[in-house]
């Protein structure tokens, strides 16, 4: 297995020495110029954010654990990428991306799919959707089941392959199989809406139970949804109501507007015009969602 070279030492050290440095003078300026009861406070936040810079400095990790990644040891390659990525300097990022292909390149299926996250993920400044997708082809094909999703959403958007709902739903199929809940809402909704497979509502409704089990919010929207249209399951607007509740007690915005107009309307339950303004508060008050990929991507990389 060739493998990267890196001396221990070397690297991003000038640039980490610059923004400590920095850090420090902040420390310096504060005690110089508080003398008040606010001044300890400040200083521990101070030294806390100084000791999570020196923290994330690659340059602290062992020298083994450099000496056994440039052997081809691939939890060493993986703690030094870990390193690299946690400082948030693109020149570390590619570092990363180095050593990870170089894993995956010897067949570590953790990271080929770390490899393709770092391309999707926005880190990288040679990012390329079209090498995330192959590299999460290879993962796939070993049985990994985060890298079976993500394939499956690369064909389901045309995300550096062309757009092909056919395979999009067979890997939605192995991934849920496999145990993933975002694979077991995608492969309801691709059953519910016949996308590359044929139709069965009653099949999608019992693979968004197995999600929402689990917690993922999609599902229980899918589950409102059946349940309120009758698509699948007997209509039913009280367990309708129910899962907009659940949803919406899980963070989804749209869910909050809908379980507010349900208490207002009295859809599914009976009128309550005091849950029915806290809900609206909420939706309101909730966060818009940003742009969401679709994709689950390994902690860190986005």
């Amino acid at each position: 297995m060739a493998v990267c070279q890196r001396a221990p030492g070397s690297g991003p050290g000038k640039a980490r020495l610059s923004e400590i440095r920095t850090i420090q003078r902040v420390i310096v300026q504060c005690e110089a110029s508080q003398t008040d009861g606010t001044r300890m406070p400040t200083i521990p936040l101070v030294a806390t954010v100084l000791a999570a810079s020196i923290n994330a400095n690659p340059e602290a990790l062992p020298e083994e654990v450099w000496q056994a990644a440039s052997e081809g040891d691939v939890g060493a390659v993986h703690q030094v990428a870990s390193a690299l990525l946690s400082t948030g300097y693109p020149a570390d990022a590619e570092e990363a991306a180095e050593w990870l292909t170089e894993a995956a390149q010897a067949g570590d299926v953790q990271a080929m799919h770390h490899v393709a996250s770092l391309h999707a993920g926005g880190r990288l400044w040679t990012a390329d959707a079209s090498l995330a997708a192959v590299w999460w082809r290879e993962a796939a094909a070993q049985g990994h089941a985060e890298a079976q999703y993500n394939l499956a959403v690369c064909y389901r958007d045309g995300k550096g392959v062309n757009r092909n709902e056919g395979h999009a739903s067979a890997w939605f199929k192995e991934a849920a199989a496999a145990g993933s809940p975002e694979a077991m809402s995608a492969w309801g909704q691709c059953l519910f809406d016949g996308m590359g497979v044929y139709r069965d509502e009653s099949e999608a409704v019992q693979w968004w139970n197995r999600a929402a089990r689990q917690g993922d919010r999609e599902a229980m929207i899918g589950l409102a949804v059946a349940h309120g249209t009758g698509r699948g399951v007997p209509r039913d607007a009280v367990r309708s109501t129910r899962w907009w509740k659940r949803a919406a007690e899980a963070g989804s915005r749209t869910a909050m507007a809908i379980l507010a107009a349900h208490y207002e309307l009295g859809l599914g339950t009976e009128p309550n015009a005091e849950q029915a303004a806290y809900w609206y508060r909420r939706t309101r008050m909730a966060p818009s969602s940003p742009a969401n990929t679709g994709l689950v991507l390994v902690a860190g990389v986005q």
